[in-house]
């Protein structure tokens, strides 16, 4: 009989889920990596109209490095906490908060504002869609975590933390 009920739990559970499952959606700081190529010298990769004058679109690695090693900075976890433990009955929750400034107008040696065009942008009214750049992207990430810390014996401790990256849909762990 137990069996039974655990497994009318589980798939009620499921049923729960997928009901109510939304659509996706994006926030205006969410990074867009397909935008970061280069067109071939005379040609522009993104509107091929003929497949004879079709030339692949080169990746842009330099734009790509440029804003996840910004990104990286901003999102590595902090070192918020005392030296020592909170002992072997302790137990420790706390709300942090971090703010990393980005270089959000500076140019890349391509030329690329790696920023402007690697985030999603304000969607467009008149079509209900992200525009192809973003034009006012942030200068300073915020990043918001509850971290919690457990005392354990010979002075060890165990430590998770969940953050949310605010005017985006990214979420942190550690």
């Amino acid at each position: 009989m137990r069996r039974h009920w655990k497994v009318v739990f589980a798939f009620a559970s499921l049923a729960a889920v997928c009901v109510s499952a939304r659509s996706a959606s994006a926030a205006p700081m969410d990074p867009v990596p397909d935008r970061f190529s280069l067109s071939p010298p005379g040609t522009n990769c993104q509107n091929v109209t003929s497949t004879a004058s079709y030339q692949p679109c080169i990746a842009n690695n330099i734009s790509w490095s440029n804003m996840m090693s910004e990104l990286g900075y901003a999102i590595a976890p902090s070192a918020f906490h005392p030296a020592r433990t909170t002992g072997l009955g302790g137990f420790a929750l706390s709300l942090e908060a971090s703010f990393a400034h980005i270089n959000a107008n500076a140019t890349d040696s391509t030329g690329t504002q790696y920023w402007h065009v690697g985030t999603q942008g304000d969607v467009n009214p008149n079509t209900n869609a992200f525009s192809g750049v973003n034009k006012y992207p942030d200068s300073i990430l915020q990043i918001y975590t509850l971290k919690a810390r457990k005392g354990l014996p010979f002075g060890f401790e165990i430590t998770g933390a969940l953050g949310y990256i605010a005017n985006t849909t990214l979420w942190t762990h550690h």
